[in-house]
């Protein structure tokens, strides 16, 4: 998207259009119909038609705010404004894919403190290992 707009000009609606070709699946569709929608011009902008879209296909929250991101950067910027926002999206997205694929390790547990013994006050004196 970043070449079709920075070096042809390409409109909105094509742009879309163009990237549709190039994906699979709901992602696609969601291409496709936003496209429509910015060539219809039912809404005034193009954060509008990507909310009516994204109200059309059922995607994971993950791709629904990476997909409202680029909403609000398409269309409502100069083009180096465009630019710079469809590249925070790529980066926004390969971050969530990332995340996906390889999930944080859960937090080792702790062994439970044990009483070792008593002190001359007669309380339980504890101790964690592996600290």
């Amino acid at each position: 998207m970043s070449c079709e707009l920075s070096c042809r000009m390409t409109p909105l609606p094509q742009l879309c259009r163009n990237a549709s070709g190039l994906l699979t699946g709901k992602i696609k569709t969601v291409f496709l119909l936003l496209a429509q929608e910015l060539e219809q011009q039912v809404a005034p902008d193009a954060v509008s038609c990507m909310r009516a879209v994204q109200a059309s296909v059922n995607l994971p929250d993950s791709v629904q705010d990476v997909l409202t991101q680029l909403g609000n950067s398409l269309g409502s910027f100069d083009l180096s404004g465009q630019l710079r926002g469809i590249e925070s999206c790529l980066k926004n997205a390969q971050s969530k894919l990332r995340y996906q694929r390889s999930p944080p390790e859960p937090a080792a547990k702790l062994p439970n403190p044990r009483p070792l013994r008593r002190c001359r006050t007669g309380h339980p004196v504890f101790v964690n290992y592996g600290y």
